[in-house]
């Protein structure tokens, strides 16, 4: 199912609130994490389990 803008938004803030609490004012090693290797798959695999769950609790959350 597609997300909204809203959601979409909604998503990045609970992502940067993950990262935040598990990593710190780190943007570096944020960035690093969910760059897309040729594959297309972030260097850090466990960026993308949470980029996930922060998408699908956006979607509960504004729906």
């Amino acid at each position: 199912m597609p997300m909204s803008e809203r959601q979409a938004f909604i998503a990045m803030k609970l992502f940067l609130e993950q990262f935040y609490a598990h990593a710190g004012n780190d943007m570096e090693t944020l960035i690093a994490d969910i760059t897309l290797e040729a594959d297309g798959e972030p260097l850090d695999p466990a960026a993308w389990s949470d980029w996930m769950r922060c998408v699908e609790e956006a979607k509960k959350s504004a729906s």
